[in-house]
């Protein structure tokens, strides 16, 4: 038995010691995106999936119950069938209003526009996902596709949240920034009063929204901000014998847009800002074939701008399973995709490959 020592390489130059790492690398980038492919996206895909089942207008809906805390002032049942309110039943004991009871009309429905918006987000993430596969992967095009769902879902985390004065804007048209702190979607989308049974007529306006992935249902009670107020009113506010109600809206001058038909049916329109009553009009409130503001302030209008105030204001928040569930999973995708997209960026830049 000999006793030899094993022949070892010669010692690599400066050149190829840097070759050498180029093609580790190269390869540390072939095999993360291959993972990415075969390990990563397929769950993704498959969460996708589920979101976009779980927003599916699929029959009978669910139905929700609405009922404001501590009291009755509102209460009655929703149904939501994916993106629209297909059932509603509303028993209102208002202070500034008679009690009556609301109903959505047969074969009426209520769009949600965030909902829509939602499902559109959904729909081409999946669709973003599914070409991912078919066409060849090349680190600049996971990269692009992971961009691409991020922004997607970081959108709809932010539908499902709605809009908050602590979050900037996200860009899309269902989370609009706050004007001023208020959300002042409800002046242009409020349920259109040919779709409710009896018509509440325009000083009721009744919106849909989402909250933190709850359904929530606004009224206001609404009055013309030129209206000219009657004598027995004005010495009770001076004396104390009347007071307003109080809530966060009181006080301010909405431009508010009194449907008598489905909003879905006609072109959106951008809604102005709360301002104060001395406070001057806009001259220009929209361009682009949307309505101007109306002639005869004093009274409200339909399909025009008028200034309102809102005299009496109840929020009602309704959990719905699905929306909350969906919320769920869309914030473990925006975590798993902010994840997957910074191994690759970290891969990329010491490849060389930022881009």
């Amino acid at each position: 038995m000999s006793l030899a020592t094993f022949p070892s390489d010669p010692p690599l130059t400066k050149d190829e010691e840097a070759k050498k790492i180029q093609e580790v690398k190269a390869k540390h980038v072939t095999w993360l995106v291959s993972y990415v492919l075969e390990e990563e996206l397929p769950p993704i895909k498959h969460t996708l999936d589920e979101c976009y089942a779980l927003l599916a207008p699929v029959l009978p809906g669910n139905t929700l119950v609405l009922s404001t805390p501590r009291n009755e002032r509102v209460k009655g049942t929703v149904t939501r069938v994916g993106t629209r309110i297909v059932k509603a039943n509303m028993h209102l004991q208002l202070q500034t209003q008679p009690a009556q009871t609301i109903s959505l009309r047969p074969k009426c429905n209520i769009h949600m526009p965030q909902l829509v918006t939602l499902s559109n987000h959904l729909d081409e993430a999946v669709k973003i996902t599914t070409a991912t596969f078919d066409f060849p992967a090349s680190p600049s095009f996971i990269k692009a596709q992971l961009r691409l769902l991020s922004n997607l879902i970081t959108d709809s985390v932010a539908i499902l949240k709605g809009p908050t004065s602590s979050s900037p804007s996200t860009g899309s048209a269902a989370v609009p920034a706050l004007d001023h702190g208020f959300d002042t979607a409800w002046t242009v989308q409020s349920c259109a009063s040919e779709h409710l049974e009896p018509d509440p007529g325009p000083h009721l306006s009744c919106h849909f929204s989402l909250a933190d992935s709850l359904i929530l249902l606004t009224i206001r009670v609404l009055e013309p901000a030129q209206a000219p107020v009657a004598l027995g009113t004005k010495l009770g506010l001076a004396i104390g014998t009347v007071r307003r109600i109080e809530h966060d809206e009181v006080g301010k001058v909405f431009d508010y847009v009194y449907h008598t038909s489905d909003p879905m049916d006609r072109p959106p329109i951008t809604p102005h800002p709360p301002r104060d009553p001395e406070d001057p009009a806009p001259r220009e409130p929209y361009r682009g074939g949307g309505p101007l503001m109306t002639r005869t302030p004093d009274k409200i209008t339909p399909g025009q701008f008028t200034p309102v105030l809102v005299r009496e204001k109840v929020r009602v928040e309704t959990a719905d399973p699905k929306l909350m569930s969906l919320l769920v999973k869309l914030s473990s995708l925006k975590v798993t995709l902010a994840r997957v997209e910074t191994n690759l960026a970290a891969v990329l830049e010491s490849n060389g490959r930022s881009t």
